[in-house]
């Protein structure tokens, strides 16, 4: 597969998957999840590289979920006839994310909102630039986080921390989410992928028995039930999907007025 949304570059141990729609805010697609599925098992499959660094470039790491583009499809009717979408192909990414027995570092060099504070969960360390901005921002479209938020984010910074997040849709800047857990380390921008490649040079020289052994060993702590779970997270997306509220939002954002919820 040809990669044009996201760039991989392996240099001995490291690879860097970079997402690559800066005029879009990195902002996911189906044919961005596909890619970003092939990067990673670029990565699974290359002997010499023992850590990844996933970042964004411009001035976002992800967007979330492309509105436009979605909002475009609604209107072509280009949904499956239960309300989910035809393709899931984020399906095979998150799956390799999960079985991965190499780290990745999420390099979190901007917004990270939606679909992409998910992306930035899936990886095992996250360091953020000082302009970096989290939030979970599905309520705001009346969805749930189908990207594997709904379930890692209690796990990372609590329950309640967590459902705060989710039901208000709040956005923290990058010292509020290292107070919480949501970051390891914050950093001055431009000292950001320096930060990441350090740490990952780190990791790489260590044993790669016991890196690899210790990282099945947190995926397993981490989403034993991750398949069940995942499954039933789908389940309420796609009833969520078929809701005027969905379909409201969308519009409005696309017309740039506030949206007008029945909740129905």
């Amino acid at each position: 597969m040809d990669l044009e949304h996201v760039l991989y570059e392996a240099d001995g141990p490291i690879a860097a998957i970079t997402l690559n729609r800066p005029e879009r805010l990195n902002a996911i697609t189906g044919q961005t999840m596909a890619e970003i599925g092939e990067a990673l098992a670029r990565f699974r499959d290359d002997a010499q590289a023992k850590v990844a660094i996933l970042t964004g470039a411009g001035r976002g790491f992800c967007s979330g979920g492309d509105r436009k583009s979605t909002a475009a499809r609604m209107e072509k009717g280009d949904f499956a006839s239960d309300g989910a979408p035809a393709e899931r192909p984020f399906h095979r990414a998150q799956q390799l994310f999960t079985t991965l027995e190499k780290p990745i570092i999420a390099a979190v060099n901007g917004p990270a909102v939606g679909g992409g504070l998910d992306l930035a969960l899936w990886c095992d360390i996250r360091i953020a630039s000082d302009r970096a901005r989290f939030g979970e921002l599905y309520i705001d479209r009346g969805l749930v986080p189908d990207m594997g938020g709904l379930y890692l984010l209690p796990r990372v910074v609590g329950y309640a921390k967590a459902a705060e997040l989710l039901l208000t849709g709040d956005i923290l800047d990058a010292e509020a989410a290292r107070e919480i857990g949501l970051v390891n380390r914050v950093v001055p921008h431009e000292e950001l992928l320096d930060c990441a490649r350090q740490m990952a040079l780190k990791i790489a020289a260590k044993p790669g028995g016991g890196v690899q052994a210790t990282k099945r060993a947190l995926a397993r702590m981490m989403a034993p039930d991750w398949e069940r779970e995942s499954d039933y997270h789908q389940a309420l997306q796609t009833e969520l999907l078929k809701s005027r509220d969905f379909s409201e939002a969308d519009r409005a954002f696309v017309e740039k007025r506030p949206p007008r919820f029945s909740g129905r």
